[in-house]
């Protein structure tokens, strides 16, 4: 059974050209040199009976599994698709799931052996004292996990992006996914060691888990729907990476793992402000994996109306997102608004207020609309382009006003004198959701959460207005130019037709 799951020929051919005696062996030569030196370091430093060698170990191997991994599954696969062989590839025997597997597993097999390097050393610092072996096993464990949840993203986002996905912007791609999706997971290193020692348990649902069982859950979910995704993508380059249905579908699995981990949250407010802060990014990358360009629409809006079907249905791969965007926000601000339930802390104190989530919650849900909306917009309006125009617009809106901020902060001094840095940087979403919260209210007041709510209701019933605008353009445009539609007659010559005959 095993020998014919590992009888996969992508698997094969990248163990063949990673695994090359010259290039492993200076790449070993390396990582056990890290290793030796982390060892004496924690000797010098008196620690190598504590914590702090056996952390430093793990950003090593974190390092070498999950951030060199998933760089060399993304561009692995990128060189892949830019080349055209993977569409050979497509069209072989093998199924798309087999074919994604071959990519994940054995782009990054180097980096595998060089972290199993690496196991002797972590067994020299459990020999010392910290951490057991149980716990040695649980770190290993999450790393797997961590790193191969990180390689589907990788291995998505070169069959996603356009043009080939080199090693420098694969890496760049895998760092600022693994640090604001499965970094928070993840967690500090030395949170981790505590965890380890301390053998926790988080309850989901109020049914107490051990912490590696919580967290492989969520880890599992993400892992999931991010090889459906690339299954897609591998099964064809036109299909959309998730339909719809299952892009509501991960929102929902999402949303659900975090409810069920609320009773372990604190009442403070930071932890629902991060959650909040994740599910909005999750519902953004969501709407933007089910939108359809302009390309596909026109056609499949051309092919609908031979068959005689005036309009897509709403839940088509083709079809406009409006609907998707709407049942997306629907969830999220559900699910944010059981978040706010948990918070009881004191306003007046930076902190988050009970009161002002809310207006995060609303903050945040419109931000996701405009954005689904805006992002098909652009693509109808402006075809090709629309990703020049679009990033102009997130760089105006989102990027422009932190800049503002930061001058104005430096120039004026700690917000507490001057009210102007925290309006301002209420203006862009990355700051603004919190804003609304009220951690501001003690500098500014109101103002802040009355910009960030302003902003977002001004663009998602701007960007409302020009997507329907955008829509019954390419609508006129495919019946203007629709064949079977008849030719105007006003001067009454057409010919008429023949009776029909039994």
């Amino acid at each position: 059974m095993l020998r014919d799951w590992l009888d996969n020929p992508i698997f094969i051919k990248h163990v063949r050209s990673r695994l090359r005696p010259q290039a492993l062996a200076t790449s070993a030569a390396v990582t056990i040199l890290i290793c030796l030196c982390i060892v004496v370091g924690a000797y010098q430093s008196r620690s190598i009976g504590g914590p702090e060698g056996f952390s430093a170990l793990m950003v090593l191997q974190f390092i070498l599994l999950a951030i060199m991994g998933s760089t060399q599954v993304g561009a692995s696969i990128g060189s892949a698709r830019a080349s055209g062989i993977l569409d050979f590839h497509r069209v072989s025997p093998q199924s798309p799931w087999e074919l994604a597997l071959g990519f994940l597993l054995g782009a990054p097999v180097r980096e595998y052996l060089l972290t199993a390097l690496t196991i002797p050393f972590a067994l020299f610092f459990v020999m010392m004292g910290d951490p057991d072996f149980r716990g040695l096993v649980q770190a290993e464990v999450l790393l797997v996990a961590v790193a191969l949840s990180l390689h589907a993203m990788s291995l998505l986002g070169g069959l996603t992006l356009k043009g080939a996905m080199s090693g420098q912007n694969a890496l760049g791609f895998t760092v600022v996914i693994g640090i604001f999706v499965v970094g928070p997971l993840f967690g500090a290193f030395r949170l981790l060691s505590g965890l380890l020692i301390a053998d926790e348990h988080l309850e989901l649902f109020w049914v107490p888990l051990p912490w590696l069982a919580f967290v492989l859950l969520h880890l599992a979910a993400v892992f999931y729907f991010f090889m459906l995704a690339s299954t897609r993508k591998m099964e064809s380059e036109r299909k959309h990476s998730l339909t719809k249905p299952q892009a509501v579908a991960a929102m929902a699995t999402l949303s659900l793992l975090a409810i069920g981990g609320m009773s372990n949250w604190n009442i403070e407010g930071g932890v629902q402000l991060a959650a909040l802060y994740v599910l909005m990014v999750v519902g953004m990358v969501l709407v933007g994996l089910a939108t359809p360009s302009l390309s596909e629409y026109d056609k499949c809006l051309r092919r609908a109306r031979k068959q005689g079907i005036a309009r897509l249905p709403l839940w088509d791969d083709f079809a406009p997102n409006r609907p998707t965007v709407a049942v997306i926000c629907a969830v999220l601000l559900a699910t944010a608004s059981i978040f706010g339930t948990t918070i009881e802390s004191v306003p007046g104190q930076g902190n988050v207020t009970r009161a002002g989530f809310p207006l995060s919650v609303a903050v945040a849900v419109m931000v996701v609309a405009y954005f689904g909306l805006s992002f098909q917009y652009f693509l109808l309006r402006f075809g090709r382009r629309a990703s020049n125009f679009f990033g102009l617009f997130l760089f105006i809106a989102w990027a422009l006003p932190l800049v503002l901020g930061i001058i104005t902060f430096a120039s004026v001094g700690p917000m507490g004198r001057d009210a102007r840095p925290a309006m301002i940087f209420s203006a862009t979403p990355i700051v603004g959701v919190a804003a609304a919260s009220g951690i501001f209210e003690s500098e500014a007041g109101s103002g802040p959460a009355m910009v960030a709510l302003t902003l977002a209701l001004l663009f998602a019933f701007v960007f409302n207005m020009l997507y329907t605008k955008a829509i019954r353009r390419v609508r006129m445009a495919v019946e203007e130019s629709d064949p079977l539609k008849p030719e105007p007659d006003p001067l009454g010559l057409a010919p008429e037709p023949a009776p029909a005959t039994g």
